[in-house]
């Protein structure tokens, strides 16, 4: 396993990321990832799953609309956080 200092140099080299993560930065990240993934189960569960919203095309469509928007922002979070040998 490389050491600490060649993984920061390689994790500076990434195309996903222009500097590397301090902790502080990281633990950001993964809360995000943390609360995101929370947001878009409740979407799922609580309003997308209601009958209302399976019951109009049109609320359905900007429901699944949002849930894609935060699966982005899920995924464009995580990509922050992986280092060259993850991608």
């Amino acid at each position: 396993m490389d050491n600490v200092d060649e993984l920061k140099e390689k994790y500076k080299k990434s195309p996903y990321n222009k500097k590397v993560l301090t902790q502080t930065e990281m633990d950001g990240h993964h809360e995000v990832l943390d609360r995101v993934s929370i947001i878009i189960s409740n979407i799922n569960d609580f309003v997308l799953n209601h009958d209302v919203i399976q019951s109009d095309k049109d609320l359905k469509n900007n429901v699944e609309i949002a849930t894609t928007i935060l699966n982005d922002v899920y995924q464009n979070v995580g990509r922050k956080l992986k280092l060259p040998e993850d991608v």
